[in-house]
Parts: structure tokens; sequence; C-alpha cells
């Protein structure tokens, strides 16, 4: 064999050598009878494969591919809010939900503008004009106050307090809890830890608002009962408040009192509210006195201050011309303030000017319309001692009819009722319950009249339940029990005036 065939035998040799050994067999020959198993016993942990180490054979991993969302139409953004604030024409809508807020215009639906502040939509942080061209939202996070225009341009940033003195609110720290626009749309109130109100057609107001409490966290709750009266709601306390004056009108105990006070009256014009402050201790004895407060301008005036005259507040006539009052003695030798002398009197508002228009009446109680009153008044006895009467009284006549004995002496109960404290709703002019008061002091009534304002129930010192029509007839409904008095009772005409009760018990008018 030549050198050529040799090299070539020498070359399949080692290829054929590379390919056993490429597919795992041995390349030394072994003797039929003399092959070892190959095959080994698998590894208890099996080992994790490597992606570059699966063969060929393996099966590939598929690729996922997921559909892209479709994004919401302007549409339906607004459909699905769940978190939005509506212009008062309903034509402009802020949606806060789909992310940054969107500003639409309602009947198309339509995208006006959106804005990378973080708003809160609800009803106590935002605060649309009358007119509904723009809109106070309170921003989350930074708690700053925002105008935004229903034109499209981004919202204004409005600097609050910008004037530090006398009094410095602490507006920075606070977020917005309630904005609330005045009934004539000319003042706006914010709770931003203190309350305080602007007027937004000034930008000067902005600058340097009413302070109306300067507390952070000291009032629970604030709204409006006229154009120009805020009603503030402390832990216990009611508070009238005049607005732009600032002027406190009122202050109603809601929780405990040092005294006990009748309830303030408003009159149905809306333009004077009248209520009582009497002497509650504390350093020097003082007067008591009756105030009248201008719900126009907060003016407030003493029209009685005495140490023993005592004023019962009785209501405002229809036209809020005259305010009904009594004023009677703490004590028999006792003298009034010469400006409410003794007895049923009619005040003026605006002059604050009196009429008596029954002398020495202590107790009255008037029917719906003011034209007729049971009138309870002293008399002298034959032994110079005193009791008290009554009668029906048509309001600038001098005849009393169905006149009775209502008690047959006097003691210190009638001279100065012992103040009882007793919960009672406080209601505005137009009846709406504002609140009520827990220490509001009684006024003894003498008679109730029925609801057609024709007769009225009463009872006299024999303790009959009687009934006196407008014409003086009178008829004795039942006789009480020797502890049931007029001053002390409950009496109740049912609906259709067709029965009376008395401390529980029903009594049918004949």
């Amino acid at each position: 064999m030549n050198w050529q065939l040799k090299c070539i035998c020498f070359l399949l040799a080692a290829l054929m050598i590379a390919s056993c050994q490429a597919v795992g067999e041995s390349t030394q020959a072994t003797a039929p009878g003399e092959i070892e198993p190959i095959l080994q016993s698998p590894s208890q942990v099996p080992t994790q494969m490597t992606f570059p180490e699966m063969t060929g054979t393996a099966q590939a991993i598929p690729t996922v591919v997921y559909p892209t969302e479709t994004p919401l139409s302007p549409e339906e953004m607004l459909d699905l809010s769940q978190w939005k604030t509506t212009s008062p024409d309903g034509n402009y809508v802020i949606t806060c939900d789909t992310g940054f807020p969107i500003l639409f215009y309602a009947p198309t639906k339509t995208v006006i503008a959106s804005t990378d502040r973080s708003f809160g939509c609800d009803s106590q942080r935002s605060a649309w004009s009358p007119d509904s061209s723009y809109v106070f939202l309170g921003e989350r996070g930074a708690e700053n106050l925002y105008r935004w225009r229903v034109n499209g341009s981004p919202p204004e940033f409005l600097a609050i307090n910008t004037v530090l003195e006398p009094r410095k609110l602490h507006y920075p720290d606070c977020s917005v809890k309630k904005m609330s626009w005045s009934p004539d749309g000319q003042y706006l109130a914010i709770h931003k830890c203190d309350l305080y109100v602007v007027t937004p057609a000034s930008e000067e107001t902005f600058k340097n608002p009413l302070l109306v409490v300067e507390c952070a966290g000291c009032f629970d709750d604030f709204r409006w009962i006229t154009p120009r009266v805020l009603l503030v709601n402390y832990s216990k306390v009611l508070s009238l408040v005049h607005i732009p004056s600032g002027n406190r009108l009122v202050a109603i105990f809601t929780s405990g009192g040092l005294c006990a006070e009748q309830l303030p009256l408003f009159s149905p014009d809306g333009r004077w509210i009248v209520s009582d402050l009497p002497f509650c201790g504390g350093g020097g004895v003082g007067p008591n006195q009756s105030v009248i407060a201008s719900m126009e301008d907060g003016s407030t005036r003493v029209f009685s201050e005495s140490f023993a005259d005592r004023i019962d507040l009785v209501g405002w006539s229809p036209d809020s011309s005259q305010l009904y009052l009594v004023s009677r003695p703490t004590a028999m030798d006792a003298l009034p303030d010469l400006r409410t002398p003794f007895g049923l009197l009619a005040l003026d508002p605006e002059t604050l000017q009196v009429q008596n228009i029954f002398e020495q009446a202590w107790f009255v109680s008037f029917n719906q319309d003011f034209r007729w009153a049971y009138v309870v008044f002293p008399s002298k006895n034959d032994d110079g001692s005193f009791h008290l009467e009554g009668g029906l009284w048509m309001v600038g006549t001098s005849q009393l009819l169905g006149r009775q004995t209502m008690t047959k002496g006097l003691d210190d109960r009638f001279l100065e009722p012992v103040p009882y404290f007793s919960t009672q709703p406080f209601y505005s002019i137009t009846g709406e319950e504002l609140g009520y008061s827990s220490t509001a002091a009684g006024r003894l009534v003498p008679a109730v009249w029925s609801h057609d304002n024709l007769k009225l129930a009463t009872i006299n010192a024999d303790h009959g339940l009687i009934v006196i029509d407008a014409q003086g007839e009178i008829r004795t409904i039942a006789r009480l029990q020797p502890d049931q008095e007029w001053f002390n009772s409950d009496i109740q005409w049912s609906d259709d005036d067709g029965s009376i009760v008395v401390d529980g018990v029903t009594w049918t008018v004949p």
C-alpha cells in the first residue's frame, strides 16, 4: 500500500471514532456476551434544564399576545363617572374618577378641558357659581383653592389671606372641608380649618377675607339660613352670625348651659330676630336684657334691661310691624324698666317705641292671626291679697268674654316662675328646623286655641276643663283632678277639634 492510501485510511478511521463518541458508543471493541448495560438509574433529584441545554426536540415556549384594551370614549367616561360635580344649569360636568379631572359640556358629552390638578369633586369641596360660569375646587394633597372657568382656560390658583394682619388664618395647613354660597349668590363661606367668607365678585376679599371663626377644629358645621345669616354649629352652641359684619346675633345652647333662655323669634319678613339675655351668674349681679337684632345690617339694640322685670316673648304680628311681649314684675313691689312698663306690650322694631295694649297682663295666649287673646291678670281680694283672673279679649277693645278665676292666690311661681330646662326645636323663618335648645325656658300659656282658630280650652281655679268660643259661650267639658291646673297641665286639641287631651286623657267636646 502506497502512502496515499495509508493517509486516506487513517482519515476514515478518525472520522469513525469521532462519530462513535458523538453518539455515546464506546470505540473499544466488545466481545459478544460481554456487553454491559449502558442505562443508569436516574438521579432522585432531577437537574433543571436551562433553555440553552434543551434539545432540538423540545417544545418551543409559546408567545402570548394580549389584546390591546380600547380606551373609553368621552361619552363613556361621562356616563360611567361616579365622582363628579355638575353646574347649576346642568350644562357642565367635571369628572374626577377617570384619571385627571375632565371638564365636559354635558349636552353633547364633549370634552372642554382637562387638568393635572387633583381636585375633589364631591359637593362639599366644590362650589359652582350661580351663573354656572366657573367652579371653586379644593386641591387634594396641596390643600389649595382653585377657580376653573368653563371657557376651557387652566384652573386659577386663589391666594387666600395674603394680608396677614391683624389675624392670620390657618389656611396653608388644612384641606377644604366645605364650601357654600349664600342663597343670593353674593357670598361664599369656606371651611378650611377656620371659617371665613369671601365675596367672589371682588378679588380683594380673597386677600383679606372675613374671618368668622378663628379656630382650627373648634366648630362642627355651618349653613346659610338667610342671605345674610350663617348658622355655625359648635359642640354645645348654635351661633347666628351676620354677614358681612361678622357680628354674632344670637347664641343657643344645645348641650347644657348656665341658665335657661327663651328661644329667639324671627320676624315673618326676615328682618329681625329678638332674644333675651338673662343674667346667668358670675361676677357682679347684672340685669336681665332683651335684645333685638337686625338681620340686614347686623346691629343689635337692647330694648329692656332690669333686675326685677320679667319679659316673656309672645310673638310677631303677621306683617312684622309689631312684636308682642309681656312685661311683669318679679316681686309685688318691683319696678319695671321705664321702656317696658308692666302689661301686654306691642313694640315697634324700627323705633323701639312701646304701646301698652293691656295694662297689668301677666300671661297671654294669642290666636293665629293675633286678633284675639286669652289674657290672665292679677285681681285683688277683699283682704288685700291677690288672685289671677282671665278672659277672652278682642285686641283693641275693652271687653272681656268668658271671664274666669284662674287661681285663688299668688305664689312665687307666678311672680318669677322657676326656669325649667327643656329641649325644644329651633326653627327658621320658613319653618325649617335649624337645631334644638337644651336649655329653653318654658313660658306659661294660659289657654290653647283650637285648629279652626275659633275657640280655646283652659283650666280654671276649680279644676274645670272649659271651652270658650268667640261669642263668649262657656262649656264645661270635664272636672279634673285637684292637682291639674292650667299652669302645669298639658292641653292638646285633636286634629279635627272634636276632642281635647289633658295629661294623656281624652275628653270629647260636645
